[in-house]
């Protein structure tokens, strides 16, 4: 037996099939005692076949069926009189084979009259008319420039100070632009810039003549100089993507990382050497500028056993930067990859460039000098250090 809610979905759906036109029926008036399979096949019979114009899902003609509704109407056209004249009945067939109104068809072929005048029997494309401005946008932008920079972090502070809404200057933001067709509003990335005093000024003035060539009136094209700097490594990184296949995802056979902490990844210290790529005549690359790059760790052997080890395995540990063991690695590692990787050619002059942090070596003692020229051998190698 069917009950009064499948009656009152029957109704709402009868109620959207049917809102433009054709038979309705009132469900409410069937008897209650019809099976649900003889309501059903009632709602089947009275359903449209799919190409009905009377059914219609938007409420205006697209420009396709613009054009073919101009196209229809030009068939019946009479031009004996040399004015186009609609044969009788026209307009109605018309709107009854579009499913739209009779004014809508109406109004079209009043746009084709008047286009006719100008001597195009033919239809516009939909215009719709602008949205009257509420603001003048010179005066608006006007009032921006009187507005402080701290105001106008956000849109919500600019449109409060100018007494606009805030979708009024997004709408400016997204899409208008001014008589030479820039935007009136950007955005703007602020960033704070490193305060020089006159030392820092002096400073970069000699940097800059020191990288001088006086001989050929031009600078230094840095092929001979050596990047030298600190960066940070986390161990892992939070997340990682990996591609896999579904068996090993219906296996669960994916790889686990763990650690103390999310928020506390260990990191390590890596010390890098870089210099200026160098390139032969016919573009190919004979030197890609890369020294090395050194952890800067230590590695100790486990006092005792743990959960995590046995006793007697090996232990990697960050250490932290001091000036002595800057001035080993320098000795150590540094110099001498510059010595083995860096291209030999006349100018036998290398220069080491690097930050002031406070680790960095400032003034060469005697004995740093001493054990560079162990190092240097016969290669001939001069590092000066800034």
């Amino acid at each position: 037996m069917i009950t009064g809610l499948y009656i009152f979905y029957i109704k709402n759906s009868d109620r959207k099939i049917f809102k433009n036109g054709s038979q309705r029926v009132n469900f409410a008036r069937l008897h209650c005692n019809w099976s649900a399979r003889e309501i059903f096949n009632t709602f089947l019979e009275m359903q449209p076949p799919e190409d009905d114009p009377l059914v219609r899902d938007h409420r205006y003609l697209t420009r396709l069926e613009r054009q073919q509704v101009a196209a229809q109407l030009l068939e019946e056209v009479n031009m004996a009189t040399g004015e186009p004249i609609l044969a009788h009945g026209a307009i109605a067939r018309c709107a009854k084979n579009f499913g739209v109104s009779h004014p809508a068809i109406s109004k079209l072929w009043k746009h084709m009259k008047k286009n006719f005048a100008e001597g195009i029997l033919t239809i516009s494309p939909v215009k719709k008319k602008p949205h009257p401005l509420l603001y003048c946008r010179d005066e608006l932008m006007t009032r921006i420039h009187e507005i402080p920079h701290h105001r106008r972090r956000t849109l919500r502070d600019m449109a409060a100070d100018l007494g606009v809404g805030k979708t009024t200057l997004f709408r400016i933001l997204r899409g208008e632009k001014n008589d030479n067709g820039d935007p009136f509003i950007v955005p703007h990335t602020n960033s704070v810039l490193p305060e020089l005093t006159e030392e820092h000024k002096v400073a970069r003035v000699l940097y800059a003549l020191g990288k001088l060539d006086f001989d050929r009136a031009c600078f230094s094209s840095f092929l001979q100089d050596v990047h030298v700097d600190e960066k940070w490594f986390e161990l892992t990184p939070k997340t990682f993507r990996y591609y896999i296949t579904t068996d090993e995802k219906e296996n669960n056979n994916m790889p686990i990382r763990r650690v103390t902490h999310k928020s506390h990844v260990p990191k390590i210290m890596f010390l890098a050497a870089t210099a200026r790529p160098r390139y032969d005549n016919n573009g190919n690359c004979t030197f890609d500028g890369k020294i090395g790059i050194w952890p800067i760790v230590k590695r100790r052997r486990a006092v005792r056993n743990s959960v995590n080890r046995p006793a007697g395995t090996l232990i990697t540990e960050p250490v932290s930067v001091t000036q002595r063991i800057y001035r080993q690695l320098l000795l150590e590692e540094v110099v001498p990859a510059i010595k083995n990787r860096f291209p030999h050619n006349r100018d036998r002059t290398v220069f080491i460039q690097q930050d002031g942090a406070s680790a960095h070596i400032t003034s060469p003692e005697d004995t740093f000098f001493e054990a560079l020229d162990e190092i240097r051998g016969k290669c001939g190698l001069f590092s000066a250090f800034f």
